[in-house]
């Protein structure tokens, strides 16, 4: 295998290792809350947007475009 393609996967799987480790925390985090982070607010901001505006995020940089991405 050549010097670049090493990379390339080297890359790759540090890349992919990043989101899988965001996607354990963020199911820690949503298994650990308490009731009542679920149903109040924090300066007019709730735990649930919260995790939607993460998960939101995530399929925007897993695309292979930005074209076409709905946000909210």
């Amino acid at each position: 295998m050549e010097s670049e393609e090493k990379k390339i996967i080297w890359i790759t799987s540090g890349i992919l290792s990043q989101f899988s480790s965001t996607w354990k925390m963020l199911r820690s985090a949503i298994e650990i809350a308490p009731d009542e982070y679920w149903y109040g607010k924090t300066h007019d901001w709730s735990f649930s947007l919260t995790l939607y505006h993460i998960i939101e995020t995530q399929r925007f940089y897993i695309r292979d475009s930005p074209d076409g991405m709905e946000w909210g």
